[in-house]
């Protein structure tokens, strides 16, 4: 299970289009790292693992940092190029991204009128973020704009 987890995250985030390979380079408390190959191309893939991801307890990691520090470390070339660090999801990003609305713009409109919903709760807060502890016992996100336009997100 938790292989097809990584393996589902490989083929999603690492760029290209050919097969990927995944070795398990170790776990530690929080996070597993795993080298990936794909297109003849070697990349680091850390996530949180999965018996972490399972318990949502929080041990004091701020991912945000984290992620910062990863750019700046990588910028500096002491780290690998950062291809993608997204430890928090801005809600109004996540209905863009979804095609939920066109825009930033919309979704605040939305938010407004009562239109916009995270796992059938109204957003009322713009500036709310969707983090690890928001998906359902299903694992989802469900965004819903109105009554009939949803969409599923599942984080890995």
């Amino acid at each position: 299970m938790a292989a097809d987890r990584v393996e589902e995250a490989a083929r999603r985030y690492v760029p290209g289009v050919g097969a990927v390979s995944v070795e398990r380079l170790g776990r530690g408390l929080v996070n597993e790292s795993h080298r990936v190959l794909r297109d003849g191309r070697m990349y680091s893939l850390r996530m949180p693992a999965a018996q972490r991801a399972a318990t949502h307890v929080p041990i004091g990691v701020d991912r945000e940092w984290e992620c910062r520090v990863l750019v700046v470390a990588s910028a500096a070339g002491i780290a690998p190029v950062i291809e993608r660090c997204e430890p928090r999801l801005g809600v109004l990003v996540a209905f863009v991204k979804a095609g939920l609305v066109a825009s930033n713009g919309e979704a605040r409109r939305q938010i407004k009128g009562g239109g916009l919903k995270v796992n059938d709760t109204p957003v009322t807060d713009e500036k709310m973020v969707l983090t690890g502890r928001d998906p359902t016992p299903e694992g989802v996100i469900k965004l819903s704009l109105g009554r009939k336009r949803h969409v599923l997100l599942r984080p890995v």
